[in-house]
């Protein structure tokens, strides 16, 4: 179990890292992925209305001109930067798809890694939860299939856990989908309290995650 824990948080910190959300950014070659990371910080900061194309550019330590280069428009970057981000959090999910933590210790860690980060970038968070049809036909098939991809990656886990015992003999896709519904359910959870604009303490957030983890473990009913 402990060599699952190092992997699960060593799978958190790698898509903090990839996502720049945290830290320095990038070296100077991989100009394109400092300037996902700024357009990330600044939208996390400003929103997606508010945000601008200057102080993307300055964020990310190029020239305006430079920016438009990779990215012609804002909307354009902003597609650009969610399709990073999600393509991240699958590779997140995969690796810690792949720990053998059990069952309750996965999705507290799951669920608690999402809070961290919606809490971290509300405003971030409520831009990726948000429904945006600028994203176009194209952004819709993107995300149709890195969904698939997260299923897979759940499912493969729910497949281990039913065949070790120690989940119920179900169907792997559907947990998959139960527990990344859970997620979405989880963010607008957060977003419609308002729970992402006050400043919770770590027993708050512990509750709130072992409050979900139990719904998924025990189900809604007393018994």
């Amino acid at each position: 179990m402990e060599f699952g824990m190092r992997s699960a948080r060593a799978a958190w910190g790698e898509m903090r890292r990839r996502c720049m959300l945290f830290g320095e950014v990038g070296r100077e070659e991989d100009k394109r992925h400092r300037i996902l990371g700024a357009a990330a910080r600044v939208f996390a900061a400003r929103g997606y209305q508010q945000a601008k194309m200057e102080e993307i550019a300055r964020e990310a330590g190029v020239g305006k001109g430079t920016l438009y280069e990779y990215f012609p428009s804002k909307k354009e970057l902003f597609r650009q930067m969610v399709a990073y981000l999600f393509t991240t959090h699958s590779r997140y999910l995969r690796t810690l798809c792949r720990s053998d933590l059990p069952l309750a210790a996965f999705l507290e860690r799951l669920f608690r890694d999402a809070v961290e980060f919606m809490r971290e970038h509300r405003l971030l968070a409520q831009i990726l939860l948000a429904d945006h049809p600028f994203l176009g036909e194209e952004g819709a098939r993107f995300f149709w299939d890195i969904k698939e991809q997260i299923v897979a990656h759940l499912s493969a886990y729910a497949r281990r856990k039913i065949e070790g015992g120690e989940m119920r003999p179900l169907e792997p896709q559907l947990v998959a989908a139960v527990i990344l519904h859970t997620l979405g359910a989880l963010g607008y959870y957060l977003l419609v309290q308002g729970e992402l604009d006050r400043e919770e303490s770590r027993e708050g957030v512990e509750g709130l995650v072992r409050g979900v983890r139990d719904v998924l473990l025990y189900g809604l009913g007393r018994s």
